[in-house]
């Protein structure tokens, strides 16, 4: 579950506690004062829980702005375990998804004027991501084609749903990787996007 690039990676281990990579845990579906036992036991450098709870919905069916509850369970959890774990941070993930998709970039910050997930709160805790990491197209929650165009020493190129085509790498020229019916959508050091033109 945990995917890294570089660094002391050794050890993860999943409910079923399978040795993975060394230096990493990631648990799913267990209390976190096990979650903290099993992380010094293996001396890991780093460990990230899953809290999977519900966002809060008001009567009309629609987010409600206040997300204090959500991000508190989390957070509550994270405390239970001694405060030294981190957990995905499911609140931001949940309101950063609605607001894009509704155009209500006003929800990206909460009633004191921070972020309004658990990074608001307890951001040394908080691991932030922008989409569902199950994305298999078998288990069917998110399902995202991907097609590796590239993958050399100085170049990575993959189409994501014929829609995005990602660059990452030092090597700029692609060759004819990216159809002429893309355009380029933002560029920098070492990375470019290119969006499929409608």
């Amino acid at each position: 579950m945990i995917a890294s690039i570089g660094g002391p990676l050794l050890f993860a281990a999943t409910t079923q506690n399978i040795p993975m990579a060394r230096g990493t845990l990631t648990l799913e579906g267990i209390c976190s004062t096990v979650h903290q036992v099993v992380r010094e036991k293996h001396k890991a450098e780093f460990s990230v829980g899953e809290f999977w709870n519900s966002l809060t919905y008001g009567s009309d069916g629609k987010l409600e702005y206040n997300q204090d509850k959500p991000r508190q369970e989390i957070a509550g959890w994270i405390h239970n375990a001694g405060g030294q774990v981190t957990a995905f941070d499911f609140t931001t993930k949940g309101i950063l998804q609605f607001a894009l998709e509704n155009r209500e970039l006003w929800r990206l910050k909460d009633s004191n004027g921070g972020p309004p997930g658990l990074i608001g709160l307890s951001p040394r805790n908080s691991v932030t991501f922008i989409d569902n990491h199950d994305t298999d197209p078998g288990i069917g929650s998110n399902p995202t084609v991907l097609h590796i165009l590239a993958a050399d020493a100085d170049l990575y190129v993959a189409s994501i749903d014929d829609k995005i085509i990602t660059k990452i790498g030092p090597r700029y020229e692609v060759g004819n990787l990216v159809p002429p019916v893309y355009k380029v959508s933002t560029s920098g050091k070492d990375y470019a996007v290119w969006e499929k033109k409608a």
